[in-house]
């Protein structure tokens, strides 16, 4: 109790822009450790994904992607959401977006 007591103080005192990403590691982290859900069920996605037409797949995609625009995110989770877009793109758009990224974006 006292971990989380510390833990609630360290997140009410930091700057907002590093609050979110402490919160949401935080809960990542206790999410782990939880019995799964219904609603996450994996398996029962999956099926689903299988047998719904490309209409329902982008629908779905595009609500998703939409309501993501107001969560906050552990970055981690949003680099996993951005591998697999990229992936689910054919090889011949994948190498001409790193073409385009590399002579287009500042590298360090």
């Amino acid at each position: 109790m006292q971990r989380a007591a510390d833990l609630a103080h360290a997140i009410a005192a930091a700057e907002p822009e590093d609050a979110r990403p402490l919160m949401t590691a935080a809960l990542i982290d206790l999410h782990a450790g939880m019995p799964p859900s219904e609603a996450m069920d994996n398996e029962a996605a999956q099926e689903w994904a299988k047998c719904a037409g490309e209409a329902e797949l982008v629908a779905i995609a595009e609500a998703v992607a939409t309501e993501l625009l107001t969560r906050s995110l552990h970055p981690d989770q949003r680099r996993g959401l951005l591998r697999w877009l990229f992936l689910s793109l054919p090889l011949a758009n994948r190498l001409r977006f790193l073409k385009w990224g590399k002579e287009n974006c500042a590298c360090d």
